[in-house]
């Protein structure tokens, strides 16, 4: 949890999810799993959060959307949470878009 924050730790933990399957990245999850919105209030750890909605998908993803959409009012009065709001809009399916607006 600790690289998420991290000026260069960042990095490595977004290359992690860009480049290994999501599937075998179960126990990263579990890790990350009710920080989503933490993470998106930060200058580097909402970078980690915006990889993991590009590269996600099913019910891992939506685990992801629905602990940030219950924030989502937060997230876009935050500098950093505002672009984990727009990767969501992007990448969400549409009844997760609906419930954001």
């Amino acid at each position: 949890m600790e690289l998420v924050f991290n000026q260069h730790g960042n990095h490595v933990v977004q290359k992690m999810i860009q480049s290994v399957h999501c599937q075998q990245l179960g126990e990263l999850i579990e890790v990350l799993e009710g920080n989503f919105f933490e993470m998106s209030l930060n200058q580097f750890a909402c970078r980690v959060v915006q990889r993991v909605l590009e590269n996600f998908q099913g019910c891992k993803k939506e685990k992801v959307c629905s602990e940030l959409i219950q924030r989502s009012l937060d997230l876009t009065k935050d500098p950093f949470g505002i672009f984990v709001m727009t990767k969501m809009l992007e990448t969400c399916c549409h009844v997760e878009q609906q419930q954001i607006m």
